[in-house]
Parts: structure tokens; sequence; C-alpha cells
């Protein structure tokens, strides 16, 4: 999940700062790919966690957190294309893309250390 949020925040930023439409499309089209690989990735995680009695209530938190969003960022993106331009807009986009992807690799670095130190002890990570 992480490593999709960290492809689609730099591939947004590329499409921000792309001088062509030819380049444009390209780097759009790699945000695309990071974007379906985030949501794959995240459906598939949270209902394989989940308890099978709580998957539909988890999933549709996960709907909701993505859908129910919309309303509160699109009049706040809306705005800043209006009044800065649509390569502020993916900016903004990609800050907030990245901003998630550092979040979630630093909330990552505890298991991460876990997993090591297990690994080289041969003990399963908890």
């Amino acid at each position: 999940l992480v490593m999709a949020a960290w492809a689609f925040g730099i591939a947004v930023a590329l499409a921000a700062l792309a001088p062509s439409l030819p380049l444009e499309l390209v780097t759009l089209a790699l945000a695309g790919g990071a974007s379906i690989s985030f949501m794959a990735t995240g459906n598939s995680t949270l209902q394989l966690g989940a308890e099978p009695s709580m998957r539909g209530r988890v999933m549709s938190l996960w709907f909701v957190a993505f859908q129910g969003s919309t309303p509160i960022g699109g009049p706040i993106v809306g705005w800043v294309i209006a009044v800065l331009g649509a390569r502020a807009g993916l900016g903004l986009g990609a800050v907030a893309a990245l901003a998630v992807a550092l979040v979630g690799a630093w909330s990552l670095r505890p298991q991460r250390r876990r997993a090591a130190a297990a690994a080289a002890h041969g003990q399963p990570a908890m």
C-alpha cells in the first residue's frame, strides 16, 4: 500500500510538472496504474484481515473513506484549480498522496525492525 501511495504521489507530481500533453498522458497513465494498485491491495488486505462476520462493515467503512470524502475534498480542489490552475490542483493531490505515503512508511517502521530482528534470530515475526 505504501509503495502504491508513493508511486501515485510521484506520478501525479510529475503530471503537475509535465511540460507537454504527451508527457502528461504518460504520467497520468502511471498515476492510474498506481491508483488501481493501491485500491486492489487495500481491498484485498482489508478483506483478508477482517473477521468474516465483520467483513461487510469493514468494507463499507473503506468505501465511505474514499467515496464519502469526495464532497469535502472536491470543492477544495476545485477552488484551488479555479484560483491557481490545474497544475496546482494536481500538485495538491501529489502532496496529499505523498503525505499519506510518508505516514504509512513511518507507521510501518517498528514492524520492519521487529521482523528484521526476528529473522536475524531465526524466529517468526510477531
